[in-house]
């Protein structure tokens, strides 16, 4: 009998914790209402249907294995679609578990998963919930063949390098050796030969977002490099946006390099009309921030400074009005008219030339 009134007391105590659950998301006015709704299913969900061991049936579900996208009947490989691993987490926020917080994230848009406050993880071998560790305390399975105890994290990616930064306070992607951290940036970089020569870096530019995908950069799992310009940006961004640009989306500096020869043999090739022999442009050159005044182009102004065609217009200068435009034209196109008239009587003339040339042969044959 006692043990009844016990269990009734407990279950009326979580009820009322529930409830009060309920209230404080209801009063929450930073919650929008999908949000609010989403969040008191999990709650009713999840407590209301017991199981027969005390565990909600929501967490008795949410214990349940899940699969990465790789995995086959053949071949069942635990994880999820972002990565290899054996466990799940129960996330402190909102108690529930994910494999790892890119599901919890995607799942939640008003708050993110706080990989240093997790304690607690489900072994998807044997179910067995415990303490954060590599190996599973029960069945001793390796939850992940990398395992970084201060960001909490596992993978068994294969052919993935990991290494954690105590600088950045985070785990990253590729070989520890082939990275350099810059203090500025607060960030990591694939090192390069005189790297520090040749890095310009905005201070703390990967706490921004990409500039192509708008995705924060210091918390992506995805390559980020720093362009030429100082700025940071996903690699596989880069790579498709300077297919068909040259210049960085926030500064407008260049990022690749440009033949500059080959421009000026471009230009030279196409010079402009004598009408506009004394039009000129102020320009402004985004590589070196230089002002200049440059004869006029209609395909582009270089620099008298560093000699890019990387450059804004400022103004322009004495360019000729249409009128005057037009009036050219139709001088030029009298002129090409005259010189195929003159070019049709010289032929004629010719024509007579040759006749009488052939008369007198002519003669001159009969004696």
């Amino acid at each position: 009998m006692n043990n009844e009134n016990n269990n009734d007391n407990n279950d009326n105590n979580a009820l009322q914790e529930k409830m009060k659950k309920i209230r404080e998301i209801q009063k929450d006015k930073e919650i929008n209402n999908t949000e609010k709704a989403k969040r008191i299913q999990l709650i009713m969900s999840g407590n209301f249907i017991k199981a027969s061991n005390g565990i909600s049936a929501e967490k008795e579900k949410q214990l349940e294995p899940s699969y990465n996208t790789n995995s086959t009947e053949e071949n069942p490989i635990f994880g999820c679609k972002h990565y290899y691993r054996g466990c799940k987490y129960l996330s402190e926020c909102c108690d529930n578990y994910y494999v790892c917080r890119l599901c919890h994230d995607e799942f939640w848009n008003d708050h993110k998963f706080d990989r240093y406050s997790t304690k607690t993880m489900v072994c998807m071998h044997c179910k067995t919930v415990q303490q954060i560790q590599q190996n599973c305390s029960n069945c001793n399975e390796v939850l992940g063949e990398y395992y970084c105890d201060k960001c909490k994290f596992h993978d068994s990616t294969p052919n993935k390098p990991i290494y954690h930064c105590d600088k950045c306070g985070l785990c990253r992607v590729g070989n520890e050796d082939s990275y350099i951290h810059c203090d500025k940036c607060n960030a990591c970089y694939s090192y390069i030969d005189n790297f520090e020569e040749n890095h310009v870096c905005p201070k703390r530019s990967v706490d921004s977002c990409c500039p192509i995908c708008h995705e924060v950069l210091f918390y992506s799992v995805r390559p980020v490099i720093a362009m030429k310009c100082g700025h940071s940006i996903h690699r596989d961004c880069f790579f498709e946006y300077t297919r068909h640009n040259y210049t960085c989306p926030l500064c407008r500096k260049a990022i690749i390099d440009i033949n500059l020869d080959a421009m000026d043999i471009i230009f030279e090739n196409n010079k402009m009309p004598s009408i506009f022999k004394d039009a000129k442009t102020k320009i402004l050159c985004n590589d070196c921030e230089k002002k200049n005044v440059v004869p006029y182009h209609f395909m582009g102004h270089k620099c008298s400074d560093c000699g890019s065609y990387n450059t804004s217009i400022l103004a322009t200068m004495d360019i000729p009005t249409v009128e005057e435009i037009n009036e050219f034209n139709k001088n030029n196109r009298e002129q090409e008219q005259n010189i195929e008239f003159s070019s049709d009587e010289e032929l004629e003339e010719m024509d007579d030339d040759n006749d009488n040339d052939d008369n007198e042969n002519s003669n001159n044959s009969a004696f």
